[in-house]
C-alpha cells in the first residue's frame, strides 16, 4: 500500500496525451485491491501533475463510470422538466465532453459512481499527503512541504526526511526539517515519544520556527494547567519561545524598516516634484496630487489596453509602455495649468493656492464621473514574490522596483540640473530672474518646462503606485500634504534634502503605526498626527529644513 513513497524521481508538471492515457487505463484497476494499489504506485512513477488531480476528483467522490470510461461530473443539475442530469467532463480537467460541437449532458441514472476499492482509496489517501513533496517544480515542492507540516501529515515524515538529506533546495530542505520537527513535536508521529517531542521543540526554538510558535505556546498553556506540571517542559518551552519571540521581533523591525523605506520612495518621487515647482519656483501647486493620479490613470488605461488589444504573453509589457506615457501625461497636465492658470499668478501666492485647489477638485471629480472610485489593476507578474535576504525576511520585488525608480529618478534629476543647458537655464532663472532675462533666457519658456517636468515626476509616482495599490480620483490627497512636509523639512529646492527627509518621514510613519503604548494605540491617521506636530516643532527650530541656503542665496 505504501509503494509509492518509493518513488525515485518527482512528479513532472505538466502531462501529456500519452501519459494521460496510461492514467485512464491505470484507474480502472482501482476497483480491485492488488490491482489498484500497484496501480496507484505505477501513477506515481508517471511523474504527471494529472495524477494529483485524479487523486483530488476520487477523494471528493466526483468521479463517474459511463459507458465503459471515467468521465468527471462536479455536480448533478436539473434540466427543464426537473430531471437530474449530469453535465460530463474529461477526467484530468475541466474540458466538457462533447458530441458534434456540444456538450454531454446524461441522465443521472447512466452514470455510475466509481469510488475504487477500500484499500485503494486509503492508498490514494496516503499519497495525497506525499504527491505534493515529490513535484519537480521547486516552488510547489516547497510549498508542499510547509503543508504536510502544518496538517501533522505523519504518513509525510518518511518522504519529508529524505527531502532533509537529498533535496539540492537548501530553503526547501530548511522547511522539511521544520515540518519534520513540527509533526513530531505535536505528537503525530507513531513512533514518537515523549522525550523525541521534547527535543523537537528544542530543535524548533534552535531554528526560531514563526510556524511552530503558536503550537508551542499552546503546549506551554496545557502543561501549565496540567495537574502534575513538568519542570524540564517549561523551561523547555519557555526558552524555545524566547528565542522565537525575540526572531519575531528582528523580522517585524527589519519589515517595518523596508516599507518605510519603500513609503519614503513614493514621497520622494512626489516631493522631487513639488520640490521644483513650490521649491524653486515658489508656486504652490494644490493640484500637485492630481499630477500623480493622471499618472496613476494613464498607467490603469495602458493596463487596459494592453488587455484588450494584446496577446497574453505580452500583458506584463504594458508596465513597461506605461512608464514614458505616465511621465509625458501628467506633464502636458502641468503644462496646460501652467500655461493657462499658474502663469498669471506668480508672486501671488494665495490667488495660485485658491486656483489650484480649484483644479485639484475638478481633477478628481472628472475622473469620478469618467470611471468611478476604484480603477482595478493587475500588476504585472514580474513583480510577483520577493527576494529572501534572512529567514523569515523577504523583500517584495513590487517595492524594491519602487526603491531603485526612486533612486534613478534622483541621479536623473541630479544630472539634468548640474550637467545640462536646461539645468543650467533653471538655476539662473530661479537665481536671478532679470539676470536671465538680460542674458537670452526665454524665462517664461523656461518656467513652462519646469512646471511640467514638474508635474511628469508627480506622474511617474502615480506609476510607481499601482503596485501597491489600486487607482483612485482620491489618491494623490493621501500625498499631497506630506509631500510639502518632506519638501519643507529638508530645505526648499534641495535636492538632497528632498531625498533625506522622504526616507526619513516614510520610515518614521511606519515605525510610529504599530505603536501601542498601553492606553493608545497609534493608526495610519494618529501616526501621521504626530509626524506632523514632530515636523512643526523642527521647523520651529530649524526653519530653512535640514538644509539650508547659504551665503547670498540666504540672504535673499
Amino acid at each position: 500500500m505504501m509503494l509509492f513513497i518509493g518513488a525515485a524521481t518527482a512528479l513532472a508538471a505538466p502531462s501529456s496525451p500519452e501519459v494521460d492515457a496510461k492514467i485512464r487505463e491505470l484507474a480502472l484497476k482501482f476497483t480491485e485491491a492488488r490491482e489498484g494499489e500497484e496501480a496507484v504506485a505505477a501513477m506515481m512513477d508517471l511523474r504527471s501533475d494529472h495524477v494529483a488531480v485524479l487523486f483530488d476528483r476520487l477523494m471528493n467522490r466526483t468521479v463517474y463510470l459511463w459507458k465503459g470510461q471515467l468521465v468527471y461530473c462536479p455536480e448533478l443539475t436539473k434540466d427543464a422538466a426537473g430531471e437530474s442530469v449530469a453535465p460530463l467532463f474529461d477526467l484530468l480537467d475541466d474540458k466538457p465532453l462533447e458530441v458534434d460541437g456540444k456538450p454531454i449532458v446524461v441522465p443521472a441514472r447512466e452514470i455510475e459512481s466509481f469510488q475504487g476499492h477500500r484499500r485503494v482509496r486509503q492508498a490514494v489517501k496516503n499519497a495525497q499527503s506525499v504527491i505534493g513533496l515529490l513535484v519537480d517544480d521547486p516552488a510547489a515542492r516547497l510549498a508542499a512541504a510547509k503543508k504536510v507540516g502544518d496538517a501533522r501529515e505523519a504518513l509525510a515524515l518518511s518522504q519529508l526526511r529524505k527531502m532533509v538529506n537529498d533535496d539540492a533546495d537548501a530553503k526547501i530542505r530548511q522547511t522539511a526539517r521544520e515540518s519534520e520537527l513540527i509533526i513530531i513535536a505535536a505528537g503525530a508521529d507513531p513512533a514518537g515519544d515523549a522525550k523525541a517531542k521534547l527535543d523537537a521543540v528544542k530543535a524548533l526554538g534552535d531554528m526560531k520556527s514563526l510556524r511552530a510558535m503558536s503550537m508551542i505556546e499552546q503546549m506551554q498553556t496545557d502543561n501549565a494547567k496540567s495537574e502534575k506540571p513538568s519542570k524540564e517542559d517549561a523551561a523547555a518551552f519557555a526558552a524555545a519561545l524566547d528565542q522565537i519571540h525575540a526572531h519575531q521581533s528582528f523580522v517585524s523591525w527589519v519589515g517595518t524598516i523596508f516599507k518605510g523605506l519603500s513609503a519614503g520612495s513614493i514621497l520622494i518621487l512626489m516631493a522631487l516634484g513639488l520640490g521644483i515647482t513650490f521649491g524653486l519656483m515658489g508656486v504652490i501647486n494644490m493640484a500637485h496630487g492630481e499630477m500623480m493620479m493622471i499618472g496613476g490613470v494613464t498607467t490603469w488605461a495602458v493596463e487596459e489596453f494592453f488587455k484588450n488589444n494584446v496577446s497574453p504573453e505580452y500583458f506584463n509589457w504594458y508596465f513597461v509602455a506605461a512608464f514614458p506615457l505616465a511621465f509625458l501625461a501628467a506633464a502636458l497636465a502641468g503644462l496646460l495649468i501652467e500655461v493657462l492658470v499658474v502663469r498669471h499668478l506668480y508672486r501671488r501666492p494665495l490667488d495660485s493656492l485658491l486656483a489650484t485647489i480649484g483644479l485639484s477638485l475638478i481633477l478628481i471629480q472628472a475622473v469620478r464621473l469618467w470611471k468611478g472610485d476604484n480603477l482595478g489593476m493587475s500588476s504585472p507578474s514580474w513583480f510577483t514574490g520577493g527576494f529572501e535576504i534572512m529567514q523569515d525576511v523577504t523583500l517584495p520585488y513590487n517595492r524594491l522596483f519602487i526603491m531603485l525608480l526612486t533612486a534613478v529618478c534622483v541621479l536623473a534629476i541630479s544630472a539634468m540640473m548640474n550637467f545640462t543647458r536646461l539645468g543650467l537655464m533653471i538655476r539662473a532663472t530661479v537665481q536671478n530672474r532679470q539676470m536671465a532675462q538680460s542674458l537670452g533666457v526665454n524665462t517664461k519658456l523656461v518656467d513652462a518646462c519646469t512646471f511640467a517636468f514638474g508635474a511628469g515626476l508627480a506622474g511617474i509616482a502615480g506609476y510607481a503606485f499601482t503596485l501597491t495599490s489600486n487607482v483612485n480620483p482620491e489618491m494623490g490627497q493621501a500625498y499631497i500634504v506630506e509631500s510639502f512636509l518632506v519638501v519643507v523639512t529638508g530645505g526648499v529646492g534641495k535636492l538632497i534634502g528632498v531625498v533625506c527627509s522622504g526616507l526619513g518621514l516614510g520610515a518614521l510613519l511606519k515605525f510610529i503605526e504599530p505603536l501601542n503604548l498601553g492606553f493608545f494605540a497609534f493608526d495610519a491617521t494618529w501616526s501621521k498626527v504626530l509626524v506632523l506636530l514632530l515636523v512643526v516643532l523642527f521647523i520651529q527650530r530649524r526653519p530653512s529644513g535640514l538644509f539650508p541656503d547659504k551665503g547670498r542665496l540666504a540672504d535673499a
